[in-house]
C-alpha cells in the first residue's frame, strides 16, 4: 500500500511543480518536455490509484 501512495504523491509533486518550473526559467523546457512530465505523472498518479485499490481488495 505504501508503494501505491508514494507512486501517487510523486505523480502529484510532478504534476504541480513542473509546469510552475518551466514559468519561472525564462530558457527552460518548453512543450513537448512539459507535456512528457505531466504525461508521466499522470501515470504515476493512475498506477498509484491501481495499486492501492488492489491492496485493499486483497
Amino acid at each position: 500500500m505504501l508503494v501505491g501512495e508514494t507512486a501517487r504523491e510523486f505523480g502529484i509533486l510532478v504534476l504541480v511543480f513542473a509546469p510552475l518550473d518551466t514559468l519561472f526559467q525564462s530558457s527552460g523546457p518548453r512543450g513537448a518536455i512539459v507535456g512528457f512530465l505531466v504525461a508521466m505523472a499522470l501515470i504515476f498518479i493512475v498506477v498509484g490509484i491501481i495499486l492501492e485499490a488492489w491492496k485493499q481488495r486483497m
